[in-house]
C-alpha cells in the first residue's frame, strides 16, 4: 500500500513538473523575438500578463489601436524602434463627410515622442523626460498566431492597467491604460521612416545655372523660379526646415512625394538632463500629410487647417548666398508651403519614408 501510495505521489509530482514545465515553455514564448512574437502564444482563453522588458518587447514594432467607441477614429500608437512612438489620437468624424476622413486624418496627424524603458518602467520624452510610477504592465490574449499574421493584421488584445499620474505630468495618463488591439507592425496611415539623421539632408540643392553663371557684383538677392522650375525642382525633393540657430539640424522638412503627398516631419531630439526645473525647449516632434498637385502649370498644395483645399500659385525662389560665390548653401523660399524662407532643398527622400509598411494607406 505505501509502496502504491509514492508512485502515486511520484505521478502526481512529475504532473505538476510537467505542467510547470509546459507554462514556463508557453510564458518564455511571450518573451519575443525581434519581430515582436514568439512561436507560440497564448490564445484569447489564456491571456497571459507581462511586465517590464517583457511588456515592451510586445510594443516595439507594432501598434495599438482602441477599442470601445465605434463611432470614433481610435487612437493609434506605433511603437516604432525602441526610442520612438507614433502617438495618432482618436477624433469625432462627425463633423467630415465620408470620402474627407482619411485626409483630415493625414492633416491631423501624430506626435512623435522619444521613449524608453527604464528599470522596467515606461519613459517619454516631452520637454523633460517623464517615467510611469510603476512597472510597465500588459495583458495580452492572442486572437491568432503571431508568427503566421501579415503586417497590418489583429492578433490580438492587450489591456493596459492605469497609471498613478501626478498633476504636472505631461503624459496623457488616460490614452496610455485602456484596451486596444494589437497590430502587426505599422497600422497607421502614416509612413514608417529612418529616424537617424542623414548626411544627405545636410546637402542642399546647387543653385539654378542661371544664377551661377552671372557676375557676382549684379548676382540679384533673390529670384523667383518659373512655375515649372519651382515644381521640377521640390516634386521627388525635401525642404529642409534650418533650425533656430539658422542651421539644419536634419531632423525637420519636408517631402513632396511624386504621388502627391507631402510629408511634414519633426523629429524629437531626447530631453536628457531637462527637468521640472529646468525643462527642455524640445517637446514631442510631429508627422503629418499634405496634398499637391499641378494646376495650370502651377504647383498648388493644402493644408492642415483645411485639407481639402487647395493654395495655388505656390511661389518659389532662391536666395543667393552671402558671398555670392559660396554656392555651397542656397536658400529656398516657398511660399504657402509652411516652411517659410528658412530652408533649403536637399535631393530625394533622406527620411527614407516607406509608405509599404503601413497598411492603411
Amino acid at each position: 500500500m505505501l509502496t502504491h501510495v509514492v508512485f502515486l505521489l511520484k505521478r502526481r509530482a512529475a504532473a505538476q513538473s510537467w505542467q510547470r514545465a509546459l507554462i514556463a515553455l508557453l510564458l518564455g514564448a511571450m518573451v519575443f523575438a525581434t519581430d515582436g512574437f514568439g512561436a507560440a502564444a497564448l490564445d484569447a482563453n489564456n491571456a497571459v500578463t507581462l511586465r517590464g522588458a517583457d511588456a515592451f518587447k510586445v510594443l516595439v514594432g507594432n501598434t495599438l489601436r482602441s477599442v470601445g467607441d465605434s463611432k470614433l477614429i481610435p487612437t493609434f500608437r506605433y511603437f516604432m524602434t525602441e526610442r520612438l512612438e507614433y502617438r495618432c489620437r482618436g477624433w469625432d468624424p462627425s463633423a467630415v463627410t465620408r470620402k474627407d476622413i482619411k485626409l483630415y486624418g493625414e492633416a491631423g496627424g501624430c506626435e512623435l515622442v522619444v521613449v524608453s524603458l527604464k528599470e522596467g518602467r515606461l519613459c517619454e520624452s516631452h520637454q523633460y523626460e517623464q517615467c510611469q510610477d510603476h512597472e510597465l504592465k500588459l495583458t495580452f490574449a492572442r486572437r491568432s498566431d503571431p508568427t503566421k499574421a501579415a503586417d497590418g493584421e489583429a492578433v490580438g488584445l492587450v489591456t493596459l492597467p492605469g497609471t498613478d499620474g501626478t498633476v504636472t505630468a505631461l503624459i496623457d495618463h488616460d490614452l496610455i491604460k485602456g484596451k486596444y488591439e494589437l497590430i502587426k507592425g505599422n497600422g497607421t496611415i502614416f509612413p514608417s521612416f529612418d529616424p537617424v539623421p542623414k548626411p544627405e539632408l545636410l546637402q542642399p540643392d546647387t543653385l539654378p545655372s542661371s544664377l551661377l553663371t552671372q557676375d557676382s557684383a549684379r548676382t540679384p538677392r533673390s529670384a523667383g523660379l518659373s512655375d515649372a522650375e519651382a515644381t521640377s525642382r521640390i516634386v521627388g525633393n525635401t525642404m529642409v526646415l534650418l533650425g533656430r540657430d539658422g542651421k539644419p539640424d536634419g531632423r525637420a522638412g519636408e517631402y513632396y512625394s511624386p504621388d502627391g503627398r507631402i510629408v511634414v516631419i519633426s523629429i524629437p531630439a531626447p530631453t536628457e538632463g531637462a527637468d521640472l526645473a529646468h525643462p527642455s525647449a524640445e517637446g514631442a516632434g510631429s508627422i503629418f500629410i499634405n496634398r499637391w498637385k499641378v494646376e495650370n502649370g502651377g504647383l498648388c498644395r493644402t493644408e492642415n487647417d483645411e485639407p481639402t483645399k487647395f493654395i495655388c500659385a505656390v511661389s518659389a525662389c532662391v536666395e543667393v548666398p552671402e558671398p555670392p560665390g559660396d554656392h555651397a548653401a542656397p536658400r529656398y523660399c516657398a511660399g504657402n508651403s509652411g516652411i517659410g524662407s528658412h530652408a533649403y532643398i536637399a535631393k530625394g527622400n533622406p527620411f527614407r519614408f516607406d509608405f509599404g509598411k503601413s497598411k492603411r494607406k
